[in-house]
């Protein structure tokens, strides 16, 4: 909030009390009040008085130790001491050069979070790999990127200086016993921030490709969601809940259909983490046959995605007739919705949004029937 001035076509200046607004990324002035419209020579005066205005304003919204009379004064008083004051400055400031800009906040609020979750604990041997892990942690909350990036980030902008060889030996010390030791520490956090117990979880697989052409046990070709076929990956697994907070994570070789993947996900909820009841959420990437009983044989409720094209003729004919949805309104958007009985244990939920659909006849130039059956979201759940 300040008082800004502004010049009118008949000479006069309007005197205002304004503030930055952020709105959709971009700063726009609102305007909050229009204390006078004056001749030039009056808006030393009225400046002074849209300060006591401006501070009463702000002691409004959040009450200061000051009286607002009190700080109006010490503004004003210091700015005329800035006008009259013509002593000469203590530096030249053409010769003003930054040296070095320090970053603060990120480890005053991470850091604390991060020691008080009990991360450094996995390191209590290594004093060094646990200060590296966490500075690392903090620079990757900050911005993600390599870990050579990483280093020149936090020694720009936090004025902590790590060789890049401290880092990779940092992960050296990172072995599988530490890792499990990491995963348990996320999901007893996880769970404390509740009072009932998490009864949703959402399991998804990406890929993670290397800037290599070469192959190993772990990075090897496969099919690639960012494009980079010719270059080697892994596929990692994340487990989260439905506030998104992560509970557990595994990496499979980049070779590997995802849906082979999902046996070790349920092992781990059941094992690990010792959850006897829970709805599974996946994409349509986990929808098999072999997955499907899985999930029913470890008495596991689920809701998949499905292909609206993996499905059969009669199924497909039904779902697009368009006929038996109910409209729903939710966030300006409006949703078809249909529900069916899909088999003795599972129902089958087809969603429809207008704004998606809009896009998806936009983004294909020849309309085909799997991509009538695209703007339509198929869910298969047990009953």
């Amino acid at each position: 909030m300040f008082v800004k001035t502004l010049k009118r076509d008949n000479g006069k200046v309007t005197i205002l009390i304004v503030e930055n607004v952020r709105t959709g990324g971009k700063v726009h002035q609102n305007r909050l009040r229009t204390v006078a419209t004056v001749f030039p020579e009056e808006v030393i005066r009225f400046k002074e008085i849209a300060e006591h205005i401006k501070r009463e304003m702000e002691i409004e919204r959040a009450p200061s130790l000051f009286a607002a009379q009190t700080l109006s004064e010490m503004v004003i008083a210091s700015g005329n001491r800035s006008l009259s004051d013509d002593s000469p400055l203590p530096v030249h400031l053409r010769t003003l050069r930054e040296e070095a800009r320090i970053v603060t906040g990120i480890h005053d609020i991470y850091g604390i979070l991060y020691d008080e979750i009990g991360f450094g604990g996995v390191f209590q041997s290594c004093p060094v790999s646990r200060s590296v892990m966490k500075d690392v942690v903090m620079a990757r909350l900050a911005k993600p990127c390599s870990k050579r990036s990483t280093c020149e980030l936090l020694d720009r902008d936090f004025g902590i200086h790590i060789p890049l060889e401290k880092i990779y030996r940092m992960l050296d010390t990172l072995t599988e016993k530490r890792i499990n030791r990491l995963q348990d520490i996320c999901w007893q956090h996880t769970r404390s921030l509740f009072t009932e117990e998490i009864r949703v979880m959402f399991y998804d697989c990406t890929t993670l490709y290397f800037e290599s052409f070469t192959e190993d046990e772990l990075r090897r070709l496969g099919y690639s969601k960012d494009h980079q076929f010719n270059q080697g990956q892994v596929s990692l697994a994340l487990m989260v809940t439905k506030e998104g907070l992560p509970v557990g994570y595994d990496v499979f070789p980049g070779n590997m259909y995802e849906g082979n993947t999902f046996k070790t996900a349920i092992d781990r909820i059941k094992v690990r983490y010792g959850v006897k009841r829970v709805v599974i959420v996946a994409d349509s990437g986990l929808l098999s046959k072999q997955n499907i009983e899985l999930l029913e044989k470890e008495n596991l409720d689920y809701i998949l995605g499905a292909r609206l094209r993996s499905l059969s003729d009669q199924w497909q004919e039904r779902i697009l007739d368009n006929t038996g949805y109910e409209k729903v309104q939710k966030d300006g958007e409006v949703l078809r919705i249909a529900t069916y009985s899909y088999t003795k244990k599972q129902r089958l939920i087809i969603t429809h949004n207008t704004k998606r659909a809009e896009k998806d006849r936009k983004t294909e130039k020849k309309p085909s029937r799997s991509y009538v059956g695209s703007w339509k979201r198929v869910k298969i759940l047990n009953r």
